[in-house]
């Protein structure tokens, strides 16, 4: 039931693999799963019936266009596309059923919209049974049509990438294992008779009763999986399963994964949220812990865990993949926070403070409801790991003046880091913690095993922006990245029935360079991307995460104007491109809730154990 219930949450049926497609496949990969030349191949099948063994090696290892026409005939038409541009022969298969009109399955209605970044010659179509939209070009339309009489390899390609053929495309490694638990149905008695060759032990595992891989095999292909499709072959069978979760459990999955946007929808429920695949360009519906993740406000996202604040304003970090949660120490042990209880001895409201660490108290303490607090003293949040207890630790950006505290994972209250106020984004390296303020200065934070740290002004900027947000960026070339979020098309104060707005025009770079501890600015982030929001801020090279965009800002609403105050109002989020600050949608508006915010989220497996080091 429990593998039922997780096949259903990450959509199991899109992994799913017709069998007669995955006939198709097996005969066309074999040699390479196997490692065998065609000679060799040959060798192996030599007591087979020989049409199987030409269809096998031959130089035309396509099915039948009959039989390829047949297997169409079970796809819903995106999947029916997506087939017909993998070669020259599917795709005749594909137009000879459309002219034939031998395509009559039932389809799934689809909802058609424009975008205005779309273009105007372009729509997308959504589809209910994928949970995700497809770009219809008329430029795809047109030479899909000229195929019928001069199908071209290269507009092959060109379509598979308008239609994301990825997304049929299969990892080598895990069609590996699914030809082992196949072969023996695709091929029947027979597969006895082709493996007599074969060392025993081999022909073992493909046909004896055990025709699992060993879970050790199992366990190096699933770490070249990302992890919604980790989760997926998870679900596959309880062998799977058990591969899958000691993985998980001894820490040995450690790919790097693409940033995935975290948001909620009113139709999903209070429970549960949706992660958005940038590298699949679909959305899988998550099922969370309790209090309800809608009645949360996202704080931050750092090493695949979010930073939430519930309706008693208190703090956990939740991990959307495992479920995982961790109560942060109370907001009553934050140093400007005092509790007030009511006769029978509840907590009943909070006392908040205005004092900093470079003067008193310039106005007297404010009294928050429960619930109310949290719009007022949160601001953002990060976990870093901790080079001197190999845990965890949480760094917390909260007012009064935008002042910093940290907890180290398993503390039982909040460490206030004074004197200096105005942070608006942290980062970690190297055991030191960075922090930039909206002044333009940034600073570094010494720690050490105990609670006691020192803190250094290493820079100033000049000339900073009255209007907009500060980041601070670890590059992976080594240099720190300052960047400006300007917010030039705004208006916070418009006239009796107009709507608030605030939309980011552009980003301003500066790469720092800490030994000589001078600034640059910089135009080009070449291959690179950045991730900003209330996300730890990211920049990853493109070439390692080939579905990002170079040179691109993928950027989520931080605004706590909006974020926590204003929190029915529109969300400034979206992807800009650096070469002309132009702008297009991450997903459509309509399909998130404004509140939580959506939020980068890096998915992550490892739990956080107190007791383990992290690396």
């Amino acid at each position: 039931m429990e593998l039922c219930s997780v096949a259903s949450i990450m959509s199991l049926g899109s992994l799913a693999i017709q069998r007669t497609h995955l006939c198709s496949l097996v005969f066309r990969v074999l040699p390479k799963l196997l490692g065998f030349t065609p000679s060799s191949l040959k060798k192996l099948c030599k007591d087979v019936d020989p049409p199987l063994t030409e269809t096998i090696v031959g130089t035309s290892p396509e099915l039948a266009q009959d039989v390829l026409m047949n297997i169409f005939t079970t796809l819903e038409i995106p999947d029916l596309i997506r087939a017909g541009a993998v070669c020259p022969s599917w795709h005749s298969a594909y137009t000879s059923l459309q002219r034939l009109g031998l395509y009559k399955l039932s389809q799934t209605p689809c909802l058609l919209y424009t975008s205005a970044s779309a273009g105007d010659s372009s729509a997308y179509l959504y589809s209910l049974s994928g949970k995700r939209s497809y770009k219809l070009l008329k430029k795809f339309c047109q030479k899909f049509q000229s195929w019928q009489t001069d199908p071209d390899p290269m507009e092959l390609c060109s379509v598979a990438s308008i239609m994301s053929l990825g997304c049929l495309a299969i990892q080598l490694t895990y069609l590996c294992s699914l030809v082992f638990r196949a072969l023996p149905k695709l091929l029947g008695s027979s597969l006895k008779k082709f493996c007599k060759d074969v060392h025993p032990a081999l022909t073992e595992t493909i046909v004896g009763t055990l025709p699992e891989l060993p879970q050790d095999v199992l366990m190096d292909i699933f770490t070249t999986l990302e992890i919604p499709d980790l989760i997926r072959a998870g679900a596959v069978c309880p062998s799977w399963h058990s591969a899958y979760t000691s993985l998980q459990s001894l820490g040995l999955y450690k790919l790097s994964q693409t940033p995935c946007l975290l948001y909620t929808s009113a139709s999903a429920g209070d429970s549960s949220a949706y992660l958005y695949s940038l590298s699949e360009k679909r959305s899988y519906k998550l099922t969370l812990p309790d209090p309800p993740i809608r009645t949360r406000c996202l704080i931050g996202s750092s090493h695949g865990w979010l930073i939430t604040v519930d309706e008693r304003s208190e703090m956990h970090l939740v991990n959307p993949i495992t479920c995982e949660q961790i109560a942060l120490p109370s907001v009553i042990t934050i140093d400007q926070v005092k509790p007030i209880f009511d006769e029978y001895g509840a907590l009943h409201k909070y006392e908040l403070s205005w004092h900093t660490g470079t003067r008193a108290a310039y106005n007297s303490p404010s009294i928050y409801d429960l619930d109310k607090l949290r719009d007022e003293l949160h601001y953002k949040a990060f976990v870093f790991p901790d080079a001197f207890t190999g845990t965890y630790m949480v760094v917390l950006i909260h007012n009064p003046k935008q002042q910093l505290s940290f907890a180290r994972v398993g503390d039982d209250k909040w460490t206030w880091l004074p004197p200096h106020d105005a942070y608006e984004d942290c980062t970690y390296k190297d055991g030191l913690l960075y922090a930039v303020t909206g002044f333009g200065e940034v600073h570094i934070f010494y720690f050490s095993s105990g609670p006691a740290v020192t803190v250094e002004m290493i820079m100033q900027m000049r000339n900073v922006y009255g209007c907009g947000y500060m980041y601070v960026v670890q590059a992976p070339w080594g240099d720190l990245l300052l960047i400006w979020r300007i917010c030039e098309d705004h208006d916070v104060e418009p006239e009796p029935g107009a709507s608030v707005f605030w939309n980011t025009t552009e980003y301003e770079i500066y790469k720092f360079d800490l030994k000589r501890s001078k600034l640059k600015k910089i135009n080009c982030l070449h291959d690179h991307v950045l991730f900003l929001g209330h996300n730890q801020s990211l920049c990853l090279s493109a070439g390692e995460y080939p579905s990002l965009k170079a040179n691109h800002v993928y950027f989520t609403d931080d605004n706590v104007l909006w974020t926590l105050r204003l929190k029915n109002n529109h969300r400034d989020m979206g992807i800009l491109n650096l070469d002309d600050n132009s702008k297009e949608e991450v997903v459509s508006h309509q399909l998130f809730s404004n509140f939580p915010a959506p939020i980068w989220v890096t998915p992550d497996l490892r739990k956080m154990d107190v007791a383990s080091r992290v690396d």
